[in-house]
């Protein structure tokens, strides 16, 4: 019997503990989506801001920049414009846009620094060619960059998903086990009223067979 007792109040506090475990993995699993709403949102204006940067230097991206999409899109622009890494390059390729060759452009050079007064329109125009020819030259590093801040952000964002996934695991979990907790404190509930009910029936088998063992007063 004392040890029925004892079994019935170690699965009570079992089921204490995966009660109190279930609870609190519910509470954390209630706020996976507010977590992971939040951090996607916070995703969509990063890549926004990027799109934002990239269009501002002259860039044309071929669709919107998501998250599933952001790192084929910038590895395939960084790749073409990795060549005009190369200042020289980045000016031809400048000139070539502007419809003007090597010669012209030195030409126009040439031209704006023999005018002593300076020409302004001359001045304006070949301030235009060099700053694009400077942005062209410096854009695959500029993508580099920022697919490097937003791979670490993604990082981050994935880490997020896996935890708050795992969270959701264990509270599955966690349900499971207070209900097999419950089961089990019930079926030690049943072994001690069994148990207590043997030790009634060993009780009075015990006293029937003294008494009928007992010598009688005739005797």
């Amino acid at each position: 019997q004392e040890g029925t007792r004892t079994l019935l109040a170690g699965t009570q506090s079992l089921q204490s503990g995966t009660n109190d475990l279930k609870n609190g993995l519910g509470q954390l699993t209630a706020q996976n989506d507010t977590l992971n709403g939040a951090a996607g949102q916070v995703f969509d204006t990063l890549l926004k801001t990027a799109a934002s940067q990239l269009t501002a230097a002259g860039l044309t991206l071929p669709e919107e920049l998501t998250i599933s999409n952001y790192a084929t899109i910038l590895n395939a622009l960084y790749q073409q414009m990795e060549p005009l890494s190369d200042a020289d390059v980045a000016l031809g390729y400048v000139l070539q846009q502007a419809g003007l060759t090597i010669e012209k452009y030195q030409g126009m050079v040439q031209a704006s620094q023999s005018v002593s007064s300076g020409d302004a329109a001359l001045q304006a125009n070949l301030k235009t060619i060099q700053d694009k020819a400077t942005s062209l030259s410096q854009a695959a590093g500029s993508i580099a960059a920022l697919k490097a801040s937003l791979d670490g952000y993604n990082q981050f964002y994935t880490g997020l998903q896996t935890y708050t996934a795992g969270v959701a695991s264990a509270s599955a979990g966690a349900s499971k086990l207070a209900d097999g907790s419950a089961q089990v404190v019930a079926g030690a509930s049943q072994l001690k009223d069994g148990a207590d009910k043997l030790a009634d029936g060993s009780k009075e088998l015990y006293d029937g067979c003294l008494l009928y063992t007992s010598p009688s007063p005739r005797d």
